[in-house]
C-alpha cells in the first residue's frame, strides 16, 4: 500500500489557484486597513504574505508529489503555523485600525457639535435676518 496518496498534476496545478485568489483579496483587505493607517497597513501585508507563503509552500509540495514522489516535510507542514500566524496579524491590523477609525470619527463629531453649540448664537440673528423676521 502507498505511504503517500496518489497527486496528479492536474490537482497539484489548481491548488495555487485559491492561493492566487486568497492573495489578491488578502491584499485588497491590506490596502483598505493601509489608507485607515500606514502601520496597521503594513502589519496587515506582513499577515497576508504569511499566509499566501504558507499556501504557496502547500500547494508547492503537492506540485512536488505529482512529479517526483519526493515528500518535504518542510513544504507540507508549515501550512498551519504560517496561516495562524498570518491571519493573527491580520485581525490585530484590522482591530487597530478599527480604533483609529472609531477615534478619528468620535474627535470629528465631537469637534463639530462643539463648534455648532459654540457658533450657534452667531447663526440666530443670521437666520432671523434672512427670513425677514424681526426678531424681539
Amino acid at each position: 500500500m502507498n505511504a503517500y496518496p496518489d497527486f496528479p498534476l492536474s490537482m497539484a496545478l489548481q491548488n495555487y489557484m485559491p492561493v492566487i485568489l486568497s492573495g489578491i483579496g488578502l491584499f485588497l483587505v491590506a490596502r483598505m486597513v493601509s489608507a485607515a493607517h500606514t502601520a496597521a497597513g503594513r502589519l496587515a501585508l506582513a499577515g497576508a504574505a504569511l499566509i499566501v507563503v504558507a499556501g504557496t509552500l502547500k500547494a508547492s509540495w503537492k506540485l512536488v508529489m505529482a512529479l517526483s514522489r519526493l515528500d518535504l516535510p518542510l513544504l507540507s507542514q508549515s501550512l498551519f503555523p504560517l496561516t495562524a500566524s498570518g491571519f493573527t496579524l491580520m485581525a490585530r491590523a484590522l482591530f487597530w485600525s478599527q480604533q483609529i477609525i472609531s477615534t478619528i470619527s468620535n474627535a470629528g463629531f465631537a469637534w463639530a457639535a462643539w463648534t455648532m453649540v459654540r457658533a450657534e448664537p452667531k447663526l440666530r440673528p443670521l437666520t432671523a435676518q434672512s427670513l425677514h423676521h424681526q426678531a424681539p
